[in-house]
């Protein structure tokens, strides 16, 4: 065993409480004497942004890791010698911090050289132009400058204690970078570099085991690991080495004018089971999130902007289905057998014809664990496993097996949705053609003359002269020619890549790309000085092989002219002027604040296909929270920008081939790149992510730079979100559909549950199927964002298949939540139903409800034909639910403004009554219990409290009445994104205003009260103020300062004296947050205007401030604050949660993590509660009443 518990001085006093240990042996990573395997996945931060990183560190988690991996890119960092960036989307501390937030673990691949499709393989160029340097290799040059970075990156780690001996996250670090694929191109002094590099990296006493990857002579003590496809059959170098597959590529990079790489979920599963199979320890994605090459950072050459990867989460940050999903399925089955596959021994009987068997057994307890595997490409089997049953085995798939007799998971048995993305145009389908676009000419008078900043009488290699500050280097030369024997003549041009430009007095007369070209094209030079201008032009600089820093980059020549006579004039060794970069890039024509406004036209007609042109347009943010993308189809080559941030080079006159692409991918048999391609005949990449932290709530600006002419009127901003999701899972197995983002499940389109054929968008029915597949599934699903499915007659029937497998075949269709939610009210509204659409499930497993300390409908109630009609669904008659009555108990639309308390107390006598075994449903009670001066036929008379309703006579009383909320159940990432909104932007001091909707119980409330004792809001916001408004004038406003001690008392008369009074908390000697909790719907317009008038007018700026308005309606709440910044709160999807806030209320005080109850209990109560906090709490405190334990608070 390597012990990496490393106790020196330094380290030492930054070790806390919750330092770690990291040891290891063969069969485990040992942390804090935990036996574990590791489940990684790559996020690279610089490929996204700080505000995305939460999100997608949250659906790495969700889909099972338990660690998450990045590299550090020293070009990023260290642009010029000495001067560091780690700001933005480069502050990698900060990332690791949100990992160890999110309670998992890092990885820190330090390199420096990264590969990684990354510009340069992430060296600085400035470091290739430093005399007497070589890279890689044994100079002593390179190695200092590397040590320099690499100690500078540790000590920041270390400053930030985030090595796992300081409590950190990073349990491993990487030094340099699949060397060893290269190495004997560097001979002898190759082995000497990977030697130093060990014996650097362990001197850096960062606490944690260090590794190298593709190094098969990593000395020792390094860790050497497997990059690849498929690495089941890596041995590490040394027996005390835990097996690691440190880059399993989920899919593949994309040049320019290539084609989709796309690698199934079913073979990337079959490569990691076979991998844990055969000894593997830990398994890390690449990539996991691939991203967004921003500016100019992707490598190759020719790297697309987009590097979507193909990988479990798209470029934008969905969830790429089923392959996500599959693979977390895979994690799950792997953790039932870790215990096995960490302490066990184990045995492979291989039976031939490509079956595995692998047993891991417990030596103590004898107990089992299996893995029975088919590497046979095309050759499905049934294996027979004597007193542990038969086994059907797909070919090239591998099956886990718990106890060695049942199938838990299948590698090419996908029980998980796909889920179709699709791009929406924003507003009317013509909408891009009312951008108003503005452009200007780049200015070239200078080059085209030959005007340069520099000088030298050869041809400089493009990365030594231009340091990689630009894409663009203008050569320039000049030749005299006498007589007219060039009328008809050639240039030509040698060139290393990756395009160029030709420009003679003036004018363009033709351009090339290419890796290593030769330009060459028909020339007339008139009498006497000929102006020659190159503009060579890269697009990524290469990031791999040996020795690929010395790679020559731009016109490398020879240049030269051919005369009608054949005759050669060799330009080479001219007297050459050199220009780095566009006149527009140094005039910063891309910054919306740039001083040169004045050079962009409106007057003239728009240009359409020239050349060497910048165009710059206004737009409005996109509402919604889903992802945005601009589409560029009808743009050439070039550079975009928002806001003044680069989001890429574009090239959608890149047009991939109409050859190699298939409909149908056969996942079975090795993958290489070039298998299941698709998008042949379209651009490479159309679409470019627009992330939305780029975009304010104002008025924004894109700037286009166009190489080689485009068309700007066909520009467009579209989003990207889940139009339609569709499944087949096998009988036995719990199929999870969801529409993610805020959208819910609309429509079941297709569903059987039988034998059903097709695949998505073509399924149809089979043979046999059970008759109500459709009708069952609606009833789970529509009108939630996710829903389980027990994928069995239990759900759907009987259906007489014979000895077929029975499966289940669905295809739904997604809405926006909000947008469901009103095409249903109006349904409901016409029909006398309920306001909002979350459909309870019928139940009557009377144990279940025990179990839950549910109780069961009343006799008179069970008895009513009336009660039973009203509870039919489908024509099938039932009894009416305890959460059926909940819900009819919701305030309907047509009641006035908010109706929060009156909700609250009417619905928990509501349930009061029902532990009392009282009929909750009774009117005429509800009537008394509301009122109790209400004579019995309901109709109240008028109090001393009503009678003055609306008069100006009557005040309201304003208190502190604040309390501290519960703990948040389940909202975890909803906490994290209002922070995120909240704390954007750091420490300016800019306004801002947030809105979060959704329906009652949904914990609006206490999310809000959560954020307000949020440590980071409280460090940013001095002062915080809560506002609860009433229902009817006799009721109390509260205005309470959360944290204060004086109590605040004040009178007011409406509604439009509430800015005055938040005018008046002394809001300008601190930066403020102002909660104004839930604010109501069908309001007056001028209820609205004076609270809208009041956030963005009326209240002081000078220390920056933000307001949150809470609602049911998003409607109400865009009257006040506008759609930019809109958080829809959603029913909890998870279970456990659910079941954590029930429990809570029954015991009265928050009940452990880690306690449980069994699946089926929490599922049902998930149902019974339709996923609503307060409906879950409720039934709670009826438990808590029962036991005479009714001290738990109401969550709203």
């Amino acid at each position: 065993m390597w012990n990496s518990w490393i106790l020196v001085a330094g380290l030492a006093l930054l070790c806390t409480s919750s330092a770690m240990q990291v040891d290891h042996d063969a069969n485990a990573m040992i942390i804090d004497g935990e036996r574990k395997l590791i489940f990684s996945g790559a996020i690279h931060y610089p490929r996204s942004t700080p505000e995305m990183w939460p999100d997608l560190i949250k659906k790495a988690k969700d889909g099972g890791l338990n660690a998450i991996e990045t590299y550090i890119f020293w070009n990023a960092h260290e642009p010029r010698p000495r001067q560091y960036n780690f700001s933005g989307n480069l502050d990698f501390i900060k990332f690791f911090k949100l990992v160890h937030e999110a309670g998992l673990y890092g990885i820190l691949r330090i390199g420096p050289y990264v590969c990684a499709e990354w510009n340069y393989g992430g060296f600085p160029v400035w470091l290739h132009n430093i005399d007497g340097i070589e890279l890689r290799t044994n100079n002593e040059i390179y190695k200092k400058e590397m040590q320099i970075f690499t100690t500078k990156i540790v000590e920041m780690c270390k400053e930030a204690n985030l090595f796992a001996p300081q409590g950190g996250p990073i349990i491993l670090s990487q030094i340099e970078n699949e060397y060893g694929n290269i190495m004997d191109k560097y001979k002898e002094k190759g082995k000497e570099y990977v030697k130093w590099c060990a014996e650097m990296a362990v001197a850096q006493n960062v606490g944690v085991p260090w590794i190298m990857c593709q190094q098969g002579d990593a000395p020792q003590p390094m860790i050497n690991t497997c990059n690849g496809f498929y690495c089941d059959q890596f041995k590490p170098n040394n027996q005390k080495s835990p097996k690691m597959f440190t880059e399993n590529w989920t899919g593949w990079f994309k040049k320019w004018g290539q084609k989709d790489p796309y690698r199934t979920a079913e073979d990337l599963a079959y490569s990691v089971a076979r991998f844990f199979q055969l000894g593997g320890v830990l398994i890390n994605y690449y990539m996991y999130h691939g991203g967004t090459n921003f500016g100019r950072t992707s490598g190759g050459p020719y790297i697309t902007t987009s590097y979507d990867y193909n990988a479990p989460l798209d470029e934008y940050g969905n969830l790429n289905q089923p392959k996500w999903g599959h693979l977390k399925q895979l994690h799950e089955a792997l953790r039932v057998g870790e215990k096995f596959l960490t302490n066990g021994t184990s045995e492979t009987k291989d039976s031939g014809d490509g079956i595995q068997l692998t047993t891991f057994t417990d030596g103590q307890t004898g107990e089992r664990f299996c893995f029975l595997s088919n590497t046979n490409n095309n050759k499905d089997v049934n294996v027979d496993l004597k007193d542990d049953g038969m086994h059907f085995v797909p070919a090239w798939s591998v099956s886990i097996l718990g106890a060695c007799k049942k199938e838990i998971y299948n590698s090419a048995k996908v029980n998980t949705q796909t889920s179709v993305m699709v791009k929406k145009q924003i507003g009317d389908e013509d909408k891009s053609a009312q951008f108003n676009w503005t452009w200007t000419l780049e200015p070239m008078r200078d080059t085209l003359e030959g005007k340069g900043t520099f000088s030298a009488n050869t041809l400089l290699e493009q990365k030594r002269a231009s340091d990689d500050l630009s894409d663009y280097l203008w050569y320039m030369t000049s030749v005299d020619i006498n007589g007219t024997s060039f009328n008809e003549g050639t240039i030509f041009a040698n060139s290393s890549g990756q395009v160029v430009h030709a420009y003679v007095n003036g004018r363009l007369i033709g351009t090339k790309s290419g890796y290593s070209f030769q330009f060459r094209n028909p020339v007339s030079l008139v009498p006497g000085r000929n102006n020659i201008t190159l503009l060579s032009v890269t697009v990524g600089l290469q990031n791999y092989g040996d020795h690929f820093d010395l790679g020559p980059e731009g016109v490398t020549g020879p240049v030269g002219l051919i005369d009608v006579g054949n005759k050669t004039i060799d330009l080479s060794s001219n007297a050459w002027n050199y220009k780095v970069g566009l006149n527009g890039e140094a005039k910063k024509l891309y910054d919306p604040n740039s001083p040169n406004l004045q050079l962009w036209r409106t007057s003239e007609e728009l240009p359409i296909g020239r050349p060497m042109t910048w165009y710059k347009t206004a737009f409005k943010a996109p509402s919604g929270t889903d992802p945005v993308v601009l589409d560029l189809m009808g743009m050439g080559k070039g550079h975009a920008w928002i806001n003044g941030n680069s989001i890429g080079r574009f090239w959608p006159a890149q047009i991939a081939d109409n050859n190699g692409c298939t409909d149908e991918c056969d996942y079975r048999g090795a993958y290489k790149e070039q298998k299941c391609l698709s998008n042949c005949g379209n651009p490479s990449q159309r679409w470019y992510h627009v992330p939305r932290s780029f975009i304010t709530s104002g008025t924004n600006f894109l700037v286009l730079f166009e190489e080689i002419g485009g068309d700007p009127s066909e520009v467009s901003f579209q989003t990207v979100t889940t139009g339609s999701i569709c499944a087949n899972a096998n009988e036995g197995s719990l199929l999870e559909l969801s529409c993610h983002g805020g959208n819910v499940i609309s429509k079941i389109e297709f569903a059987s549950y039988g034998n059903p054929k097709g695949r998505c968008g073509s399924l149809t029915k089979g043979s046999c199927e059970a008759e109500g597949s459709l009708s069952a599934l609606e009833k789970i699903c529509v009108g939630k964002e996710s829903c389980t499915v027990d994928v069995s007659e239990k759900t759907f029937g009987s259906a007489d298949c014979g000895e077929d497998k029975k499966s289940l075949a669905v295809e739904a269709l997604c809405e926006n939540q909000m947008v469901y939610l009103r095409e249903l009210k109006k349904k409901k509204n016409q029909s006398g139903g309920s306001s909002w659409g979350f459909p309870p499930a019928t139940f009557d497993q009377k144990q279940k409800q025990k179990q839950l300390g549910l109780p069961t409908p009343p006799r008179d109630m069970a008895n009513s034909s009336e009660q039973q009609s009203r509870g039919s669904r489908n024509g099938s008659d039932r009894i009416e639910t305890l959460y059926d009555q909940y819900q009819r108990n919701l305030p309907s639309s047509s009641e006035e403004k908010s109706s929060k308390g009156k909700f609250h107390n009417r619905v928990d006598k509501f349930f009061k009554a029902a532990a009392r075994g009282d009929n909750p449903s009774s009117n005429k009670d509800q009537t008394q219990a509301d009122n109790p001066a209400a004579p019995p036929n309901g109709k109240a008379t008028q109090t001393q409290n009503n009678s003055d309703e609306g008069s100006s006579s009557q005040k309201r009383k304003i208190r502190k009445t604040y309390s501290h909320p519960p703990k948040v159940r389940g909202f975890e990432y909803d906490e994290r994104s209002l922070e995120m909104m909240l704390l954007e932007g750091g420490k300016d001091n800019s306004f801002k205003t947030i809105g979060v909707v959704g329906p009652p119980g949904v914990g609006k409330t206490t999310l809000c009260k959560s954020i307000l004792e949020n440590e980071r809001v409280k460090r940013s916001y001095g002062r915080r103020i809560w506002v609860s408004l009433p229902e009817k004038p006799e009721d109390e406003t509260t205005l309470d300062h959360a944290g204060a001690t004086e109590d605040i008392v004040e009178l007011i008369y409406d509604e439009h004296k509430l800015p005055r009074l938040l005018r008046d908390q002394q809001l300008k000697e601190k930066k403020y947050l102002i909660v104004l909790d839930d604010v109501g719907e069908g309001e007056i317009d001028s209820y609205y205007n004076a609270l809208k008038a009041c956030f963005s007018d009326e209240l002081p700026k000078e220390k920056g401030g933000a307001v949150i308005v809470t609602s049911r309606s998003e409607e109400a709440a865009k009257k006040v604050i506008g759609d930019k910044h809109l958080h829809r709160l959603l029913p909890l999807s998870d279970p456990k949660s659910c079941w954590l806030i029930y429990t809570d209320a029954v015991e009265g005080f928050p009940t452990p993590e880690d306690a449980t109850a069994s699946k089926d209990v929490m599922e049902e109560l998930m149902k019974k509660s339709g996923g609503l906090p307060g409906a879950a709490q409720m039934m709670g405190k009826i438990k808590a009443a029962k036991k005479g334990n009714n001290n738990s608070s109401l969550r709203s």
